[in-house]
């Protein structure tokens, strides 16, 4: 950041970029984007400047926190991510389960740790939902971070690790597609036939889907196309079974 000051002209203190570095929590792309935005249209950038940029202002998007979380290299380190405004313990919690695995793959005993910390978490966080104590909410965050975090054997991390989406958001999100577009089919056909929903849910519907799968399928999604205005595509969707 040194460099980018001096190449741009900006003046800035030495305690001015190391706010600005720690309010980025390690990310350099995080620090470059923060110091434009408080250099821009200015000559200097003071620490009170700096200061205004706080992590706690960034909204961090899931990839990012489970990758924080997972490369903490202390217990406070990992615990932070749970402070930033972006965080949602249930979908971490989705999240963290499924990129364990990414990141320690290769390393069986930081696996094991990690695994172990987050069934240990699934124990709390499952009292705490059945008898309301949710007192117990620390304990279970901390076995989610720095418990994914703090295991034997941790292997050199890169820089890159390639996460995915879990299956159980897939699964939720292809389910919450098929509803919507189901629903405007739905719409459509009782504009044309006028018929009841229910008719077209447990009749219709039915029909249509062995008809698509004849011989006459493609001229059967034609029509539909025709009459409902939705894309073929979105009428298979909404035809396949959740």
């Amino acid at each position: 950041m040194r460099r980018i000051c001096d190449a741009e002209k900006i003046r800035c203190s030495d305690e001015a970029l190391r706010l600005l570095a720690k309010a980025s929590m390690g990310d350099a792309r995080a620090a470059i984007n923060d110091l434009e935005l408080v250099a821009r249209g200015r000559s200097a950038v003071t620490e009170e400047d700096a200061e205004a940029i706080s992590y706690r202002a960034h909204q961090v998007d899931m990839f990012r926190v489970v990758d924080m979380a997972i490369k903490a290299r202390n217990f406070e380190e990992a615990r932070r991510v749970t402070s930033l405004p972006s965080f949602d313990w249930e979908s971490f919690f989705t999240w963290i389960v499924e990129s364990v695995p990414a990141a320690y793959g290769s390393a069986p005993m930081a696996l094991f740790d990690a695994m172990n910390n987050l069934s240990r978490a699934d124990l709390v966080r499952g009292r705490i939902n059945r008898l309301q104590e949710w007192e117990l909410m620390r304990y279970m965050l901390e076995l989610m971070t720095a418990g994914a975090a703090l295991v034997r054997e941790k292997p050199k991390l890169p820089f890159f690790i390639k996460y995915g989406y879990p299956a159980k958001i897939r699964l939720l999100n292809k389910m919450r597609a098929v509803r919507q577009v189901r629903g405007v089919l739905i719409r459509k056909l009782r504009e044309e036939a006028h018929l009841g929903s229910r008719v077209i849910n447990l009749e219709v519907l039915p029909m249509l889907r062995l008809l698509i799968k004849g011989e006459r399928g493609g001229s059967v999604l034609a029509e539909l196309s025709r009459l409902t205005g939705l894309g073929e595509e979105e009428i298979k969707l909404a035809l396949s079974t959740d």
